[in-house]
């Protein structure tokens, strides 16, 4: 089922925006965002959701998105965990966003 209004489409679960809202969805019908994307500036009562950041990651339905802790990193936008660095290298603060990051 689709229904067209304004700028997005309502589809059974979500609402989809088309043109240009890129990286940004409405919350789903029970009030959450997808995993990969939080509340729009850490907005709880907000109607859009936002594709996390890299060096950030979101589980779904968090109200704003969570920086990787120091030791870990995520490359891509809309990432749902972080990547430990390799062993014996750490990050030197949170919300890294490279590989390149880690460092003896």
């Amino acid at each position: 089922y689709a229904h067209h209004s304004g700028d997005s489409i309502q589809t059974t679960g979500y609402v989809a925006y088309h043109g240009p809202t890129r990286g940004k969805m409405s919350v789903l019908l029970d009030g959450s965002c997808r995993p990969g994307s939080s509340r729009r500036g850490g907005d709880e009562g907000g109607s859009t959701c936002e594709v996390c950041k890299p060096g950030f990651y979101c589980t779904g339905g968090s109200a704003a998105a969570l920086p990787c802790e120091a030791g870990t990193y995520a490359t891509e936008a809309g990432a749902v965990q972080c990547t430990a660095c390799p062993a014996s290298r750490t990050t030197m603060e949170s919300a890294s966003s490279s590989l390149c990051d880690c460092v003896c």
